[in-house]
């Protein structure tokens, strides 16, 4: 299930390394090397660049993860030998599409929020300077400094919609590891529909998988439509199917 784990492993890094760079331009303003349009400007340079690195990423890997999953259902035993050439390939295409602007999409946002946390950090360290500068009985030297220190233990984070704090490392593993999951279950999903298969097996809740959803949905028979809207069950899910031989005529679990 961690047959996407080589594809992934390198646009999380891209993440980290970037959102370094920002936390150090805010740690130069704090400490007077770098004036605030400086900073803010610079901050901006490096989030258009890994929004670059990740659309270029996002369109060059997702259709390999999707023909995976469309080889998965080709390759089952329980799938007639068929050419994939013979397949509707409008139907793939378009699907594929939807799956890049949507990652796409997640990406960015997830750029933009650790630029924007890191531009606030400035904009709060300046109001910093400004509070110290106006009471004359604090030591401005000596709040940049614990502004830093708070800066370098949290460093910059990213929020998700639920309010949960993400590295943007483990974020970008979070989001990679879940959309390949997905996107590789539908290639098999239309792949299977096309080979006439009434539903598909399921084969979740693996070693380190504590979801109890997961492990109830191990082994069951679900419809197309169900599978469709259940590709996984939670962040990080390694959820895969199985399609059905076409002659099957058991009764599904999921309807």
């Amino acid at each position: 299930m961690d047959r996407f784990e080589r594809l992934i492993s390198s646009l999380p890094v891209a993440f980290e390394v970037p959102a370094e760079g920002m936390l150090s331009f805010v740690l130069a303003f704090i400490a007077g090397r770098q004036g605030i349009l400086d900073a803010l400007g610079a901050i901006d340079d490096v989030r258009e660049a890994l929004e670059e690195d990740a659309r270029d990423w996002v369109e060059d890997t997702l259709p390999e993860v999707y023909a995976e999953g469309m080889r998965t259902a080709l390759h089952s035993e329980n799938t007639p030998d068929v050419d994939p050439d013979t397949l509707e390939q409008g139907v793939h295409d378009e699907t594929l599409d939807l799956f890049i602007d949507e990652l796409i999409g997640q990406l960015a946002q997830a750029t933009h929020n650790i630029s924007e946390q890191a531009k606030a950090s400035i904009r709060e360290a300046g109001r910093r300077n400004l509070a110290a500068s106006l009471d004359k009985g604090t030591n401005a030297r000596q709040q940049a400094a614990e502004m830093e220190r708070e800066l370098r233990e949290k460093g910059v984070k990213f929020v998700d919609r639920r309010g949960r704090e993400w590295g943007p490392r483990q974020y970008a593993e979070m989001v990679l590891r879940t959309h390949t999951i997905e996107v590789s279950n539908e290639g098999n999903l239309n792949t299977a529909a096309e080979l006439g298969s009434p539903g598909v097996h399921v084969h979740d809740g693996g070693p380190g998988d504590v979801d109890e959803p997961c492990k109830k949905a191990n082994g069951q028979n679900w419809s197309l439509a169900y599978a469709r809207a259940h590709r996984t069950e939670h962040p990080n899910c390694r959820r895969a199917f199985t399609p059905l031989p076409s002659t099957w005529e058991g009764t599904l679990d999921r309807e």
